[in-house]
């Protein structure tokens, strides 16, 4: 058994969808206060975590449940490990881009999903991708242009899709 804490907005979050959870991961949730029980297999426990992380983070149920897939990853970026509390409105200003196109741009690019929940940046989608664009968000983070870090993964997945047909 596992206990994660959330707070009471991201517990609401994840009770919408906890009847989703438990049938697809066969793992059984428990809300407290401030925690979510989950009962199961451990390595069914293990993958129910990061869904529900995901979920939380505010991430789309069906993007959420791509984690469950052997091909696929979810990481979290902790702003408040890399950058100072002055900068974290700017940071998430950087990745999120004006009008939302900075974020955007990313998944499109890359095919991944990002979803940005006060001091954390959420990412699903393939193993490699998800990788690419955690590099990126962090050389967004260290004030590289914007149009620069597009560039250098659109060009790190070609030469992946190059890579897997040779």
């Amino acid at each position: 058994m596992q206990k994660i804490i959330f707070d009471s907005e991201e517990i609401n979050k994840i009770k919408k969808h906890a009847n989703t959870i438990q049938k697809k991961l066969n793992v059984k949730l428990t809300f407290g206060n401030e925690e979510v029980k989950l009962e199961g297999d451990s390595f069914d426990e293990y993958l129910a975590k990061d869904v529900i992380t995901a979920l939380s983070l505010g991430f789309e149920t069906v993007d959420a449940l791509k984690i469950i897939k052997d091909n696929k990853s979810f990481k979290i970026i902790e702003l408040k490990v890399f950058v100072g509390a002055k900068d974290l409105k700017r940071i998430r200003g950087r990745v999120i881009g004006k009008e939302g196109k900075s974020k955007l741009n990313l998944e499109e690019i890359s095919d991944v999903k990002i979803s940005i929940h006060n001091n954390k940046i959420g990412v699903i989608g393939d193993i490699e991708n998800v990788a690419l664009v955690i590099d990126g968000i962090m050389k967004l983070m260290d004030g590289a242009p914007h149009g620069n870090v597009y560039s250098y993964i659109q060009r790190k997945i070609q030469q992946m899709k190059i890579e897997h047909n040779q």
